[in-house]
């Protein structure tokens, strides 16, 4: 491959939009399934902080979790002062880096209470359901053509769990991004991943794909195939500005276009 500029999986989620359609023809299914079907673990939450903030916050509440239990062993958020801090910067760092955007102010009263009350719906989450498992935070999936190198969240096997803690109910996006962590997965085998948790602490729902009759469901082909289509796809020395592009003829048959 040349110097082809490479994207994140956000951005490959959102706009290979016909590839999405020719490889997941039936991924609204999967959307309407889980959005009817989630688990509800916490009751919503009644945010007081600032909803422009919310990203920070969320952000901050993840890394308080992970830190808590950053040897893999679940428990409970209670940073002291000093560790709390030192994530508030860190987290205000990430966001600026994130959004190209001047320093992000350090969270006042109202936003670091309700990052530590996330941070603990979390914990409540995995103590139920993954108390003697461990966890693998940030889990890292090696990139493939113009896909950059990819972070989740956090993998307790042979579940993948991603954490959206938005005020909405999960889209089509949040599937095929984990979808993509699962194809670049396979490539490299580094993970048992059978099943996906999207989780929302902030809404206090999760909700679960069965990877496999999920996504053979959704495409008419085996979880495999799908990603092998794309890897392919994502192989192939293009641009990241052709977003029309389609796959080339493969295990799904003659392609659109």
């Amino acid at each position: 491959m040349g110097n082809t500029a490479v994207i994140s999986e956000t951005e490959f989620a959102q706009r290979y939009t016909s590839l999405w359609h020719q490889v997941l023809p039936m991924a609204d299914s999967i959307v309407r399934r889980i959005n009817v079907s989630y688990e509800q673990f916490a009751p919503t939450l009644t945010s007081k902080a600032n909803p422009r903030r919310r990203a920070y916050v969320n952000e901050l509440a993840f890394r308080i979790f992970a830190h808590s239990s950053r040897d893999g062993i679940l428990r409970q958020p209670k940073p002291d002062v000093d560790a709390l801090a030192e994530l508030e910067q860190s987290t205000a760092f990430f966001i600026s880096r994130l959004r190209s955007a001047d320093e992000i102010s350090q969270p006042d009263l109202a936003e670091r209470e309700e990052a530590l009350l996330i941070s603990r719906r979390l914990f409540t989450y995995f103590a139920m359901h993954e108390a003697t498992n461990p966890l693998s935070f940030a889990p890292k999936f090696a990139g493939c053509g113009i896909l950059n190198t990819c972070v989740g969240d956090i993998v307790a096997e042979p579940t993948l769990y991603e954490v959206k803690a938005g005020a909405r109910d999960f889209r089509l996006i949040d599937v095929r991004q984990v979808v993509t962590y699962c194809a670049l997965n396979f490539a490299s085998r580094r993970y048992l991943i059978n099943r996906v948790v999207l989780l929302n602490p902030r809404r206090g729902i999760s909700a679960m794909l069965d990877i496999h009759e999920d996504l053979s469901r959704a495409s008419g082909s085996s979880a495999s195939e799908v990603y092998a289509d794309l890897l392919d796809f994502l192989s192939q020395d293009i641009s990241p500005n052709e977003e029309g592009r389609l796959l080339k003829p493969s295990v799904h048959g003659t392609p659109i276009g």
